[in-house]
C-alpha cells in the first residue's frame, strides 16, 4: 500500500518487487506492475507527441516572426510587402494544417474507447473517393481505375472512415509522378478488403516500419507538402474500427 501511494506520473518506472507469494496479493501486485508498464508507455508516447508538436510548430512560428521583424525594421516597397505577406501565408497554411491534423489525431485517439454502432456504406465511400482521386490526379494526368463491390457495409462513422481513406488516396497521388491509381473494394467471409494501389516510386523496407508513426516523413517527402500525420490518423481510425492497415512495395 505504501509503495502504491508513492507512485505518481513522475515515477511510473517503479514496481512492486517485494511480494513473492503466488496468492491473491501476489497476483494483484503482478497485475498492478503490468498496469504501470502500460501507463508508463502511454505517458512516454504522449510526452513524445507533445515534443513533436512543439517542434513542428516552432519553425513556421520562428519564420513568421523573423519576416515580421524584417518588415518593421524600415519602410518597404509595396512589392516587398506583397512578397512578405505571401511568405507569411505559406507559413500560416503550414501551421493551420498541422494544428488541424493534430486535432484530428487527438479525436481519433479519443474514440478508441468507444464502440461504433453506426453503419456505413463503404461502397459509396470508395465511389466518392474514386471521383476525388480523378480530380486530384488531373494535373499529373494520372489514370484512375476502380473495382467496387456493391452494398458493402461496415460498422463505423462515415466521416471518420472517409477521412482515413482520403488520407491514403491523397498520399498515393502525392507520391505518384506519372502512371495510375487504382481503388478496389471486395469482400470475403464477411470481411471487407480495400486496396489502394499506385505506380509511384515506393519506399524502402526500413521506411515502411515507420510509415504510420506520428510526424514521420520519408526521404522523398521534401518534394511534397504535408504534416506527417495523415497516415497516422488513417491508421488510428482504421484500427479503432477493428480493421488492419498495411502497406507494401510489392503486389498483394
Amino acid at each position: 500500500s505504501e509503495k502504491i501511494r508513492s507512485i505518481t506520473s513522475q515515477n511510473l518506472d517503479q514496481r512492486i518487487t517485494d511480494i513473492q507469494s503466488e496468492d491473491e496479493i501476489g497476483e494483484l501486485a503482478h497485475s498492478f506492475n503490468h498496469l504501470l508498464t502500460r501507463l508508463n508507455a502511454a505517458f512516454n508516447r504522449e510526452r513524445q507527441f507533445i515534443g513533436d508538436v512543439a517542434h513542428e510548430l516552432k519553425t513556421p512560428l520562428a519564420t513568421q516572426r523573423s519576416t515580421i521583424e524584417v518588415l518593421l525594421s524600415k519602410k518597404r516597397t509595396n512589392e516587398d510587402y506583397q512578397k512578405a505577406v505571401a511568405d507569411l501565408l505559406v507559413d500560416n497554411k503550414r501551421l493551420t494544417d498541422t494544428v488541424k491534423d493534430v486535432l484530428d489525431l487527438a479525436w481519433a485517439e479519443a474514440d478508441k474507447t468507444k464502440v461504433s454502432t453506426e453503419k456505413t456504406n463503404l461502397s459509396e465511400v470508395i465511389e466518392e473517393l474514386s471521383e476525388i482521386a480523378t480530380q486530384l490526379g488531373m494535373s499529373k494526368k494520372l489514370q484512375v481505375s476502380k473495382r467496387i463491390e456493391k452494398n458493402v457495409f461496415v460498422l463505423g462513422k462515415r466521416d471518420k472512415l472517409f477521412r482515413a481513406l482520403l488520407n491514403i488516396v491523397d498520399n498515393a497521388i502525392k507520391y505518384t509522378a506519372k502512371g495510375s491509381i487504382s481503388l478496389t473494394l471486395t469482400t470475403n467471409n464477411s470481411t471487407a478488403f480495400i486496396k489502394i494501389k499506385d505506380t509511384g516510386e515506393g519506399i524502402t523496407d526500413e521506411e515502411i516500419t515507420h510509415i504510420f508513426d506520428r510526424f514521420y516523413r520519408g526521404k522523398k517527402s521534401h518534394r511534397v507538402d504535408g504534416t506527417g500525420l495523415g497516415l497516422a490518423i488513417a491508421h488510428s481510425i482504421i484500427t479503432n474500427y477493428k480493421g488492419h492497415l498495411t502497406t507494401s512495395t510489392r503486389e498483394v
